[in-house]
C-alpha cells in the first residue's frame, strides 16, 4: 500500500474514532442532565399556567418576551417557550390572537411574520424571539379561532 493511502486511512480512522467519542460523550452528557431538564420544563409549564390565570393571551406573550430579554442561552429560551405554552393553555384566547398568523409550513411567510411580530414587540432582529413566538404559531395551528 502506498504511503499516501496509509495516511488517508489513518486520517479516516481518526475521524471515525473522534465521531464515536463525541457521540458517546454526548450520550452520557444528555443522560446525566435529562432529569433536571425535565424538572425545569415542568416548573416552567407550571409557572406559565399560574401566570396565565386571569390573563389574556397577549399578556402571556408579553411576559414571555420580558423573560426572554433577561435570559441567556438556548436552555433559557426553551424554558420560556414552555412557559408560554403553559400560559396559553390557561389564558382565554383573544379573538384576534391568530389573525394573520401563517402556518409554519409556509416558511417564507412564517419567517417574515415572526420577524415582524418580534419587531412590533421591541425585539427587532432577535432570533430567540422568533423561536419563542413560534409557540404562538403552534397554538394557532392546533386551535383555530
Amino acid at each position: 500500500m502506498p504511503a499516501w493511502a496509509k495516511v488517508l486511512l489513518a486520517i479516516g480512522c481518526g475521524a471515525v474514532l473522534l465521531l464515536v467519542v463525541i457521540g458517546v460523550a454526548g450520550y452520557f452528557f444528555i443522560n446525566s442532565h435529562k432529569d433536571q431538564w425535565i424538572a425545569d420544563a415542568r416548573k416552567a409549564n407550571d409557572e406559565g399556567s399560574a401566570f396565565g390565570q386571569g390573563k389574556s393571551s397577549n399578556d402571556c406573550i408579553d411576559e414571555s418576551l420580558a423573560r426572554l430579554r433577561a435570559s441567556k442561552g438556548i436552555l433559557g429560551e426553551a424554558r420560556i417557550r414552555v412557559f408560554l405554552k403553559g400560559c396559553l393553555d390557561v389564558a382565554p384566547p383573544s379573538p384576534q390572537m391568530c389573525e394573520g398568523v401563517p402556518p409554519r409550513s409556509e416558511i417564507i411567510r412564517s419567517a417574515t411574520w415572526s420577524l415582524h411580530e418580534c419587531a412590533q414587540r421591541g425585539m427587532a432582529g432577535s432570533q430567540p424571539c422568533t423561536r419563542v413566538i413560534a409557540e404562538l404559531q403552534e397554538r394557532c395551528r392546533k386551535k383555530p379561532l
